[in-house]
């Protein structure tokens, strides 16, 4: 069953808050254009809906947003962890999914006991890399 982007954001310089934005253009090696982080296999990042809502109501802020997780594209419907290994159809681009975003010291820093929540069942969502160009909008199905 496919799933559905509900929101997207980037980091535009180090140390920034994540801004949502209305559309992302992927490339495989630049990643997110626009985006400072920059690795060569964690490109972009991937967060489910439901996963992200269990944390911030574990941690005790169930408003808490979205872009505190310092991700790229918020999804419905998917389960991100049976897609490692696979390349999937994000917008009009292709990316592969390698693996899971382990939750930094950070997220307890925006949150108390946000770390600890998101690191359990895949909550903190996966990172992928960008197999082929294209670009990502609100609504895309993935």
């Amino acid at each position: 069953m496919p799933g559905v982007v509900l929101a997207l954001a980037i980091r535009p310089t180090e140390g920034a808050d994540m801004r949502e934005v209305e559309r992302l253009d992927l490339d495989p090696k630049r990643g997110v254009v626009g985006d400072y982080g920059r690795h060569r296999r964690r490109q972009v990042t991937l967060l489910d809906e439901a996963a992200w809502n269990a944390a911030v109501t574990e941690a005790g802020d169930p408003s808490h947003p979205w872009t505190t997780r310092r991700a790229n594209v918020l999804i419905r419907g998917m389960n991100l962890s049976g897609l490692v290994g696979q390349t999937i159809t994000l917008g009009t681009s292709r990316v592969k999914v390698l693996g899971e975003v382990d939750p930094c010291f950070k997220m307890n820093e925006a949150l108390d006991g946000l770390e600890d929540a998101l690191s359990r069942n895949w909550r903190g969502g996966v990172y992928c890399m960008v197999k082929q160009e294209g670009s990502v909008t609100i609504g895309d199905m993935v």
